[in-house]
């Protein structure tokens, strides 16, 4: 039985990993408003924020999921996907910093001029858009390693 048990221990352990890792990411998306805003409202000093916290989280998810037999190649490509969204939408992280001279608050019509507006309102809108249509499938995932 103490076999069983020590071969069986690094199995759990390992589904604990994933699905520690699935939530903070789930987590860090559905309590940032980042994703629910309409781009052109985003408040972008505040959005970077909880983008790097989001960020975090995926690339943590992404790098426990890529070579782990028991995450199905799915929800592999669904978190490898979304990571490399994030990516491309927080690289506009440092043009917006250098634009607003870190300013707490830069007005609408300034944002308005920012070089970057309108591939930065684009990017933002295809991750809103692939978090809304995918997470349904993480929740179910996150739901059967919960049944672990």
């Amino acid at each position: 039985m103490a076999f069983l048990l020590r071969r069986r221990s690094p199995h759990i352990s390992r589904i604990g990993q994933l699905r520690e890792a699935l939530r903070a990411f789930i987590n860090s998306c559905e309590g940032s408003r980042v994703l629910t805003v309409e781009p052109h409202y985003e408040l972008w000093q505040m959005g970077f924020q909880s983008l790097a916290e989001i960020r975090k989280a995926v690339v943590e998810c992404s790098e426990l999921f890529t070579f782990d037999k028991n995450v199905p190649i799915d929800i592999k490509t669904i978190v490898a996907r979304f990571r490399a969204e994030v990516e491309d939408l927080y690289k506009f992280r440092d043009s917006f910093t250098r634009f607003s001279k870190r300013r707490r608050f830069t007005s609408d019509a300034a944002i308005a001029k920012w070089c970057d507006f309108e591939r930065a309102k684009h990017a933002l809108s295809v991750l809103q858009t692939d978090f809304r249509s995918k997470k349904d499938e993480l929740k179910a995932f996150l739901a059967k390693l919960d049944s672990y």
